[in-house]
C-alpha cells in the first residue's frame, strides 16, 4: 500500500512525488505509459487543471495503483468518490483490476518483445558469420582444387619423362650389347696377325659409338621408334688402330 498524504494535499503534488520515487520516471515517461499529452501531466502537476475520472484511472493503471491508493489524501478523492457514488463499487474494482492486469500483460509482452529483437540481432550476426566462413571454406576448396590439377598436370609430365628414360634406357642396352659384340670379335681377331685391319676397323667403330653414349645423346633420340636393332652410321672418318696402320 501507498503512504497516505496529510488531507488538503493538492493531486498534482501527489502525482510529482510518486515519480520522483524512481530515477527512472519522469513526466515524459508518464506521457509515454498513459498516452497522454506531456503538456496535460504538466498542468495537472502544476494544478493549472483537474485530472477527470478517466484520467485518474489511466494515471493509476500506469503508476500500478488503484485510483483510489492514486488519490487518498488528495483533492481529487472527494471527485472520485463522487463517480464512485454513482458506478457500484464492486463493478468500478473489477473494471481496474482488469486494466491492471491487461497492463501487466503488455508490460510482459514488450518484454518478450525486445527479448525476441535481441535474438534476432544475434541470430543475424551468426548468419552472417557463417555465411563468411562458408565463403572461406568454398575459396580453400577452389585453391585445393586448383593444386590438385597442377600435381596431375606434374604427374603427367613426370610418366612421359619417364618412359622418355625407358626408351634411352633400352637404346643404351642395345649400344652395350652391340659394343660387346665387336669387342668379342677384336679378341678372336687379335691372335692372328693377318686380322691387323680387321682390328683397327673394329676399334673405330666402338670408339664411335663410344664417343656419344651420353645420358643427353640417349635422351635426346628417345622418340617413337620401332621395335628392332638400333642402326647407326659408320664414322665418316676411321681413326688409327694402336699398331698404327
Amino acid at each position: 500500500m501507498v503512504d497516505h498524504p496529510d488531507n488538503g494535499m493538492r493531486f498534482g503534488q501527489r502525482l510529482q512525488a510518486l515519480l520522483d520515487k524512481s530515477p527512472e520516471r519522469n513526466q515524459a515517461w508518464l506521457a509515454e505509459k498513459t498516452g497522454l499529452e506531456r503538456s496535460t501531466i504538466s498542468r495537472i502537476i502544476k494544478g493549472e487543471r483537474s485530472a477527470a475520472p478517466d484520467t485518474l484511472q489511466t494515471l493509476a493503471v500506469a503508476l500500478a495503483l488503484t485510483p483510489a491508493e492514486l488519490v487518498a489524501g488528495t483533492d481529487a478523492e472527494a471527485r472520485l468518490a463522487a463517480v464512485s457514488s454513482v458506478v457500484p463499487r464492486a463493478t468500478y474494482d473489477a473494471v481496474v483490476k482488469t486494466l491492471l492486469d491487461y497492463e501487466g500483460r503488455i508490460a510482459d509482452l514488450e518484454r518478450r518483445l525486445r527479448h525476441f529483437d535481441a535474438d534476432e540481432v544475434e541470430n543475424r550476426a551468426t548468419i552472417q558469420k557463417l555465411r563468411r566462413e562458408l565463403a572461406a571454406a568454398v575459396s580453400e576448396r577452389e585453391e585445393l582444387q586448383r593444386a590438385v590439377e597442377r600435381l596431375q598436370a606434374r604427374l603427367t609430365e613426370t610418366e612421359l619423362d619417364l618412359e622418355r628414360h625407358r626408351d634411352a634406357l633400352k637404346k643404351a642396352v642395345a649400344d652395350v650389347a652391340s659394343l660387346s659384340a665387336r669387342l668379342q670379335k677384336i679378341a678372336t681377331d687379335s691372335s692372328s696377325a693377318a686380322t691387323t685391319g680387321a682390328i683397327a676397323a673394329a676399334l673405330a667403330s666402338v670408339a664411335a659409338v663410344a664417343g656419344v653414349a651420353t645420358l643427353a645423346h640417349y635422351l635426346a633420340s628417345a622418340e617413337p621408334h620401332p621395335t628392332g636393332p638400333m642402326q647407326r652410321e659408320r664414322p665418316s672418318s676411321r681413326r688409327r688402330a694402336p699398331d698404327g696402320s
